[in-house]
């Protein structure tokens, strides 16, 4: 398993949560529009946490793809999610807290799992409820996503 980024921090993060878990994994620093692996290939690339949202132009895109088919096996697969915004979520009460539901932690219980959203329509950023402070996900060296 090969994982890349562009940032060192991120790898590093990568390198160190795999290791905890007892896993071996090669990080490679890279930009999605321009790695070349010399030569190797894949039978399954997958780009996860909305990361295909940083590419911004058609040429990144384009970019990014080439990549991906010089990387791929013949018959291999390419696999990303992407968000797409839902206005009736993004324009919820700000600050007002909507419940997900809940997940069993064994030394905690029962956490019940909620949101909020503070949306600025024109940033297209969210912000931290009454701060008007970007979130941790907007501040983590990430650039936002320019929709117009």
């Amino acid at each position: 398993m090969v994982g890349g980024n562009l940032s060192p921090e991120m790898l590093q993060r990568a390198q160190l949560a795999t290791e905890a878990r007892g896993l071996e994994a090669e990080f490679v620093r890279l930009d999605m529009r321009d790695f070349d692996l010399g030569g190797r290939r894949f039978d399954t690339i997958m780009v996860a946490a909305n990361s295909v949202l940083h590419l911004h132009s058609f040429d990144d895109f384009m970019d990014f793809f080439r990549c991906v088919v010089r990387h791929l096996l013949v018959n291999g697969r390419l696999i990303f999610d992407a968000f797409v915004p839902n206005i009736a979520l993004l324009n919820r009460e700000p600050g007002r807290r909507y419940p997900v539901g809940s997940i069993r932690h064994d030394p905690l219980g029962d956490v019940a799992v909620d949101e909020s959203v503070s949306y600025d329509p024109i940033t297209h950023i969210n912000t931290q409820p009454g701060t008007g402070r970007p979130t941790e996900r907007e501040t983590s060296g990430m650039p936002p996503l320019d929709c117009g």
